[in-house]
């Protein structure tokens, strides 16, 4: 009795120390990865390659890491790696079912590391969202909105939908409607517009601005007014143009069209 109470006691000290050890590999082993992790950011090699390429690659090496932890701390604790390699492997694909979203949004990192659509700063438009990209990473990307929120999209979507990328070209086309009163002249109106383009700061001289009467009906005159500008100015510009042709117009006696609604009375 006192040879068995000794086993049992001497299994329990063993398995406490492998828990004890186990658990102590895992706070260093994390502490050493956060390190890493720190150092690889400063790394001069990363710092002289493109963000989008040097961000996805120092994911991909601390979830490397990470798993080489997690197989670390299983052997400690004395469970056998060839059975445990066995286990999953034999749950292997319940395994794949569950991680069929992460490995598709792995694949679709890589993918986006390959054919670049876009980089980190770039301003894109995707599945609904619009904002500059903030981040790529492993599994998912990030965007920050004009309005400063973080959109997270997976990198599996980016690669099976169709995106816009507004700062590939450096410039960016300003198209903006104007309405008038049918009595206007138009001559005079695409005048004012002209010079308006001409006034705001951040509008391009080349591509020149044009001013064109676009549609009549209902009372009013529809006039279109194309500038150019650096995409980073987009809204800026945008704002600044609709300001100057609402102040123009109102100096220059043009003005808006009231509503119109035509009652036909018939007797009976």
């Amino acid at each position: 009795m006192e040879e068995t109470f000794t086993n049992v006691l001497t299994t329990v000290s063993n398995a406490g120390m492998k828990l004890v050890w186990g658990l102590v590999i895992m706070i260093v082993g994390i502490i050493v990865i956060k390190a890493i992790s720190k150092k690889l950011a400063k790394f001069k090699k990363f710092e002289q390659m493109d963000p989008t390429a040097s961000r996805f690659i120092r994911s991909l090496i601390i979830v490397v890491l990470y798993v080489a932890l997690f197989l670390a701390v299983v052997g400690m604790l004395g469970v056998p790696l060839a059975s445990f390699v066995t286990v999953v492997a034999s749950a292997g694909v319940a395994i794949s079912l569950a991680m069929q979203g992460c490995l598709s949004n792995i694949v679709g990192g890589v993918m986006l590391l390959i054919l670049h659509p876009f980089r980190v700063g770039d301003y894109i438009e995707a599945n609904g969202y619009a904002g500059s990209v903030k981040e790529i990473n492993l599994f998912t990307t990030k965007l920050l909105t004009l309005d400063n929120q973080t959109v997270i999209l997976p990198n599996s979507s980016l690669t099976s939908t169709s995106l816009v990328n507004v700062t590939t070209a450096g410039t960016r086309r300003v198209d903006l409607q104007f309405t008038v009163a049918g009595s206007s002249d138009v001559d005079t109106v695409k005048t004012l517009l002209l010079e308006v383009a001409k006034e705001v700061p951040d509008v391009l001289e080349n591509p020149a601005p044009n001013a064109f009467m676009w549609e009549y009906g209902d009372g009013a005159l529809q006039f279109k007014l194309f500038t150019w500008c650096e995409s980073g100015k987009y809204w800026d510009v945008r704002a600044a143009v609709v300001e100057a042709v609402t102040k123009k117009f109102a100096m220059n006696g043009i003005v808006m069209p009231n509503p119109q609604l035509d009652v036909h009375m018939k007797d009976k």
